[in-house]
């Protein structure tokens, strides 16, 4: 699936990589152009490798070949994290949420917010975190009474939207959905679910792949 775009440079181009594990072939010489506001969805059957191209650009595995290329330069990732810091963030069907901390803890963690305290120290800001996350929320009507509680206490249609926003202000979001469903949405409401997970990406990333 994908959006209309203009004549901009891609976000992010991927040239001729490949990976083994072994003598397992995971990905095979893939190219890819990704360009500002457009959705790609990536199918193909289990083992396929939609997984593994997507850790592969954000910093899960090293390829073995191929190079891979954001805002035109080209660029490697030690980590997931530096990744995250270049502006590429993963929400991974298991959510990855961590379930005693509050909504907008888990929208700031790894980039939480701070503020002085007495000149001297730096403590979280959690009124700003909890009315930032509120702000995005109300965006798409998502109601969650008390953004106090912990995540754990949530329903998963609340925790899903959480998670999905951790990708706010990255230059490109990847939403990792396996064909079981699972974390993401029942299977019977799965084409609902999925098309309302790509359309909260989309408006808080500018560029988004879907791996199907």
């Amino acid at each position: 699936m994908t959006t209309t775009t203009t004549d901009a440079a891609p976000i992010l181009q991927v040239k001729d990589m490949y990976k083994h594990f072994g003598g397992l072939v995971a990905v095979n010489h893939v190219n890819l152009e990704i360009y500002p506001g457009e959705v790609v969805g990536l199918l193909g059957d289990n083992g396929a490798g939609k997984s593994t191209l997507i850790k592969l650009i954000s910093g899960v595995y090293h390829p073995d070949g191929g190079s891979l290329i954001l805002d035109g330069k080209e660029i490697t990732f030690a980590s997931p994290l530096d990744a995250r810091r270049q502006g590429i963030e993963t929400i991974y069907q298991d959510l990855a949420l961590c379930e005693n901390l509050d909504a907008g803890a888990n929208i700031f963690l790894g980039r939480e917010a701070r503020r002085n305290k007495l000149g001297i120290f730096r403590e979280l800001d959690n009124k700003y975190m909890l009315n930032e996350a509120r702000h995005v929320l109300d965006q798409l009507d998502i109601d969650i009474p008390d953004l106090r509680k912990p995540i754990r206490q949530l329903s998963g249609g609340q925790r899903q939207a959480v998670a999905i926003w951790t990708s706010q202000r990255q230059l490109l979001a990847f939403l990792n959905r396996s064909r079981s469903c699972n974390s993401f949405a029942p299977c019977a409401s799965g084409g609902y679910q999925l098309f309302s997970s790509v359309i909260i990406c989309r408006m808080s990333s500018p560029s988004l792949i879907a791996s199907l």
